[in-house]
């Protein structure tokens, strides 16, 4: 879960590091991860584009 995003373009910089990350592991050790990728939804520019953020990510969750 990835805290403070505020726009996609944050988060899809995140999610391409996140997916390389990911790949690199799964190589690395033979093994396949499910891992679900989210980020938390705690400033007000997230929460207005969340339909944005909800391309990328697979699931929210709120901060306070």
């Amino acid at each position: 879960m990835i805290p403070q995003i505020g726009s996609i373009e944050e988060l899809d910089y995140i999610k391409s590091i996140y997916d390389d990350v990911k790949l690199e592991m799964e190589k690395k050790y033979k093994i396949k991860f499910k891992i679900n990728f989210g980020t938390m939804l705690e400033v007000v520019r997230a929460c207005l584009t969340s339909n944005e953020l909800a391309n990328t990510a697979e699931f929210f969750s709120f901060g306070t």
